[in-house]
């Protein structure tokens, strides 16, 4: 005989002996009654018998709907017995066959099948961390792509421009839309067509009086949106037009920034060639040498120093904060190239 699987709930394990009939039970091995499962009678009537065999003694016969305790379980020679008691006692009556009787209740475990501890939620760090505008005005425009356009009311051109149809474009500009017209977000079709690298429906729409540096609702351009995404030919005909390669704004971060940021070396190249600073910096102190560094964009890091990107330069983000530099940024992540090559540059900390 050995002790079941114990799907019943939280029962004590039953032992053998191994010698001798019957069961050694302590009285220790007993949880508290209120703790034991419950369980009603199944069929109309019930025989308790002293041992777990139906030749046995009757002690107590049960009746359907009754409740009682089970106090353990454990499988015999012809079966599964629970061992039952008046609900609400330690003292037990005898032994029932368990498929007789209902559960009250999901089990509390079984020793086969414990149940799995929740992962521990790591606490969301309070208060949350501050995004730029420019950050969010990109995850909008991830969204609005997920989801139909003219729910941020965009016009046909702007649609067009996205796709980068020139055919519809020239006929919808022939037709007279308006070029300058805007969504709920402030953006042109220009700003449209930048974001997405379509050079011949920019020059189409820059050809029919569209406004270069036009800023919506964040106050980003067409060109910003150009350099972000390393749109590098959009970046020389929007410049080339015009385009305020260092246009920045309380609320905004300067191209060039952008385009070094991801890495985007040869629209950095095309914006230094159009005349933009090396040096500028965000609100936050953020040059694009800094980021470039801080993002491990070697051949970025080269061409901005090469163009006279001044590697000493430092930051202070706030009156307490440590001085923010590209070779501490570079060190912190362990881009130790840029690390040699800002320290040749003269870096110092």
């Amino acid at each position: 005989m050995r002790a079941m699987g114990m799907r019943w709930g939280r029962l004590p394990k039953v032992v053998c002996a191994c010698c001798g009939v019957g069961l050694g039970i302590s009285a220790g091995m007993l949880e508290a009654a209120e703790a034991a499962p419950q369980a009603t009678v199944r069929s109309e009537s019930l025989a308790v018998y002293a041992q777990m065999s139906t030749t046995g003694t009757v002690v107590k016969s049960l009746m359907r709907g009754d409740r009682v305790t089970i106090h353990f379980a454990v499988t015999g020679a012809d079966g599964e017995w629970c061992n039952v008691g008046q609900p609400a006692r330690a003292a037990a009556w005898g032994y029932v066959r368990c498929e007789e009787l209902q559960r009250e209740g999901p089990p509390r475990w079984t020793p086969a099948s414990r149940p799995a501890e929740a992962p521990e939620t790591p606490p969301r760090p309070w208060p949350p961390p501050r995004r730029s505008p420019a950050e969010v005005a990109r995850d909008v425009r991830e969204l609005k792509k997920r989801v139909p356009r003219q729910i941020g009311g965009e016009t046909p051109l702007m649609m067009a421009a996205a796709q980068g149809n020139l055919i519809m474009v020239r006929d919808l500009v022939a037709s007279g839309a308006g070029v300058k017209d805007t969504n709920r977000a402030g953006e042109t079709a220009l700003m449209f067509a930048a974001e997405n690298g379509q050079l011949g429906v920019v020059q189409v729409l820059l050809a029919a009086g569209s406004a270069v540096d036009t800023r919506n609702t964040f106050r980003e351009t067409a060109l910003m949106y150009a350099a972000g995404n390393g749109h590098t030919e959009v970046v020389k005909a929007l410049a080339g037009a015009g385009a305020d390669v260092n246009a920045r704004e309380e609320n905004t971060i300067p191209v060039l920034v952008l385009a070094a940021r991801n890495g985007h070396t040869a629209t950095v190249q095309a914006l230094l060639a159009a005349g933009a600073d090396v040096n500028g910096s965000s609100r936050g102190g953020y040059t694009a040498l800094i980021v470039a560094a801080e993002e491990g964009h070697l051949e970025t890091v080269k061409l901005l120093l090469a163009a006279g990107a001044d590697a000493k330069f430092s930051t202070r983000r706030c009156l307490d904060c440590r001085p923010l530099t590209a070779l501490l940024v570079a060190k912190g992540k362990n881009h130790n190239e840029i690390v040699r090559l800002l320290r040749e540059a003269g870096a110092q900390r």
